[in-house]
């Protein structure tokens, strides 16, 4: 039994609802059959019909499974090449000969071939620049200064009390091609530390950069002097003259320097660089390093506030918090 439907006639893909709609019968079922083939009816008008829909075909049929003992040989190597040791290959491999990149290129090798190229040089990190490094007769300022030579440094300005080791660390630096001025000064005067920078701009007429490495660790609690002899204390004291002793050389000095290399870098106009060598104590300390340990707390807020200074000047400043270090100014025991 076959039922009536009747759909909007389509135009342009488009059902256009101002045409009277088609009517067609449709067969029990949904569906007519057309040799063998199997056909939807389309809701489109007469005369436009849908591509036909493939029949489903079989599927194909899965293999026989091999037999159990085809399927051990195939698994298995030949005896002979089973038995031979993994070595034999290896040291077959060492006795042929290496190619070299271009005789493997020309025999259109697979091989990856292997590079002969030197790789350049690395470029030194200061080259052409002048620097002034305060304590650079021994230790830690000793060693600043001649990594500042082996990277390139042009000119270096280093200070000290002794005479000798100052002359002997300036020859030191000649000898690694960069020019050396060696200024004996006591950084607990303000006049030796204007000084030193008056000094290197007569010699280099530029400075590109400041490493502030002389400082002292006196020792000293919150005892008065008097108090920590009658306790026998190892540590001793702190007095007026031992505090204004270590503010002088560990913070103002630093500040003179900062102010005089500050102009020169300013007058360049390319800038520079200041770095104070600092101690992990400036965030507390020992309490039996009371005027060391606050001293470097002033000398770090200070290197901030020089940085955010100088911001715009292309000036920048670095505090070293560092640990006890192991020189030659420690007594050998």
């Amino acid at each position: 039994m076959s039922k009536r439907v009747v759909r909007a006639p389509v135009r342009d893909g488009m059902v256009d609802p101002t045409q009277p709609g088609i009517s067609f019968a449709q067969p029990k079922g949904g569906q007519a059959k057309d040799k063998g083939t199997e056909r939807q009816h389309s809701l489109a008008p007469a005369g436009v019909e849908r591509a036909p829909t493939p029949t489903k075909q079989p599927a194909a049929k899965k293999a026989a499974p091999k037999p159990k003992a085809a399927r051990k040989s195939a698994g298995k190597l030949p005896a002979a090449a089973a038995k031979r040791p993994a070595a034999e290959s290896a040291k077959a491999a060492a006795k042929r000969p290496r190619q070299s990149a271009s005789a493997g290129a020309s025999a259109g090798s697979s091989r990856e071939a292997y590079s002969t190229v030197v790789p350049p040089a690395r470029q030194k990190r200061v080259a052409g620049k002048h620097f002034i490094v305060t304590g650079g007769t021994q230790g830690c300022g000793k060693c600043v200064a001649l990594t500042l030579a082996d990277e390139g440094a042009k000119g270096i300005t280093i200070c000290g009390r002794q005479d000798a080791k100052g002359r002997q660390v300036a020859a030191e630096l000649e000898r690694r091609g960069c020019r050396a001025l060696f200024l004996k000064a006591d950084l607990l005067s303000s006049d030796d530390c204007v000084r030193v920078v008056e000094e290197h701009e007569r010699m280099f007429g530029v400075c590109d950069g400041l490493v502030h490495c002389a400082a002292t660790t006196t020792r000293g609690t919150w005892k008065s002097v008097d108090e920590a002899s009658a306790d026998r204390d190892d540590f001793g004291g702190t007095d007026v003259e031992l505090f204004d002793r270590v503010y002088a050389l560990n913070v103002r000095a630093p500040f003179l320097l900062m102010q005089g290399v500050s102009k020169l870098m300013r007058q360049s106009g390319r800038g520079g660089s200041v770095v104070n060598i600092g101690s992990v104590h400036s965030a507390g300390g020992s309490p039996k390093l009371v005027a060391y340990a606050t001293s470097k707390g002033a000398l770090e807020t200070m290197t901030k506030n020089f940085a955010f200074a100088h911001r715009n000047d292309r000036i920048r400043a670095n505090y070293i918090a560092c640990g006890w270090m192991y020189t030659d100014g420690v007594p050998q025991r």
